[in-house]
Parts: structure tokens; C-alpha cells; sequence
């Protein structure tokens, strides 16, 4: 059962990495005790043979936006800014201002 099946209308926060560079988002991932696996990162574009480069949310945001409909509001996403404030901030914009 669903939380708004069960009559919860709180606004849901969804935790969302902002963008940073592979290395970092795994060495807080560990940090925190959350287990990552190829097949999770491989899903949202994740290359790990490509730890130097810098993943943005782009695929997992776009998943959110697929797959919530108006019986999920109000959910909203909260950025994790692992690859600094300013960075987060410039992607969220850049992707506003994209769609």
C-alpha cells in the first residue's frame, strides 16, 4: 500500500545526488552504508570504468518525471550537493531551462 492510499498527503522528499564525479558519489555512498552495485549505477549512466569522469542525475530525474503522476503530489526532490553547492545549483538550472 502506497502512502497516499493511506491517506498521507505530506509533501515527500525524494534524496537526489547532485551532479560529481564518480569517485566522490562512492566514497559517500560507502560513507553513509549504502551499497551500490554496476547494475543501479549502470542504470542511471553510470560507467564504472569511467570513475574520473562526472555523473549528473539527468537519467534518475527524468525517472522521477516518467513515473510520477498527479496521485504522488506533492513530491518534491532534495540534491545532495557531493560535488559542491554551485555545481548542484548550475545543473538544476541548466536542466529547468531545458525542459
Amino acid at each position: 500500500m502506497t502512502l497516499r492510499e493511506r491517506g498521507i498527503d505530506a509533501p515527500v522528499r525524494i534524496g537526489v545526488p547532485g551532479p560529481t564525479n564518480i569517485k566522490t558519489l562512492l566514497k559517500f555512498a560507502a560513507r553513509c552504508g549504502v551499497e551500490t552495485s554496476a547494475s543501479v549505477m549502470k542504470k542511471y549512466g553510470v560507467s564504472l570504468a569511467k570513475l574520473i569522469g562526472v555523473a549528473g542525475p539527468d537519467k534518475m530525474v527524468d525517472a522521477f518525471a516518467t513515473g510520477l503522476h498527479s496521485e504522488h503530489h506533492p513530491v518534491r526532490l532534495h540534491f545532495y550537493p557531493f560535488g559542491g553547492l554551485t555545481r548542484t545549483v548550475e545543473w538544476i538550472e541548466k536542466y529547468n531551462a531545458a525542459d
